[in-house]
């Protein structure tokens, strides 16, 4: 098991990393809307067109950033940028 960190910021899991297998963060991701999802992944500059991608493909990508150390380093060099801009 590892860390996972939703992405997105009014989420419980958002603040404190949670232990659990990868397929228990995708059932916690797949009840939150695909229009949340892109608009998260396009402000962290992850995906270029992330419109374009299905809903699985979208899942398994929130899924791969949401776990620790990339989701914490997503999240401070977004924190940067946006700070700098």
């Amino acid at each position: 098991m590892i860390k996972h960190r939703c992405l997105i910021p009014d989420c419980p899991f958002y603040k404190n990393p949670t232990v659990c297998y990868r397929n228990e963060f995708l059932l916690h991701a797949s009840k939150i809307p695909s229009e949340k999802i892109i608009d998260v992944l396009s402000k962290i500059e992850v995906v270029k067109y992330p419109q374009i991608l299905n809903r699985k493909t979208l899942l398994n990508l929130f899924a791969d950033l949401s776990a620790e150390p990339v989701a914490s380093q997503l999240l401070d060099e977004f924190r940067h940028k946006k700070v700098d801009s």
